[in-house]
């Protein structure tokens, strides 16, 4: 699919919405790279999509940030810590190392985690890490 349905898919499933900036991001990554057709990467649970992808494998367009095989418009100067994605942009959704508002977050997936403190993405539990 191109990339304004994929992007579409991706914002209904998740029952989120990327800034207007992120598209406008994630649309100049795309071009500078030359790619067109994309799809999404479900999550084990099957409840929503984990990741847009497109059909080279080049790059990942996750909820936070943009990771990719090739550099590309926008990345950061230190390597995502994917090491087959080396290349790395933040979205507005992006949290720090930190957490927003000192929040816990996945050290797995760098997002943070919900009230129940588990990771949907990879099951990490921050209540048996600190236990």
């Amino acid at each position: 699919m191109n990339l304004k349905d994929a992007i579409a898919h991706f914002e209904r499933d998740r029952k989120g919405h990327y800034s207007a900036e992120d598209v406008v991001s994630i649309t100049a990554v795309a071009n500078d790279l030359g790619l067109s057709d994309f799809d999404l990467k479900q999550s084990p649970s099957k409840k929503y999509p984990e990741f847009i992808y497109d059909s080279q494998d080049t790059i990942h367009i996750h909820r936070t940030m943009i990771v990719g095989r090739r550099d590309f418009v926008g990345t950061r100067t230190e390597p995502s810590k994917y090491k087959t994605y080396p290349y790395h942009r933040e979205l507005e959704n992006w949290v720090s190392a930190t957490g927003k508002d000192g929040r816990p977050y996945c050290p797995g997936c760098g997002i943070e985690l919900p009230v129940v403190l588990r990771c949907d993405y990879c099951d990490f539990d921050h209540n048996e890490e600190s236990a």
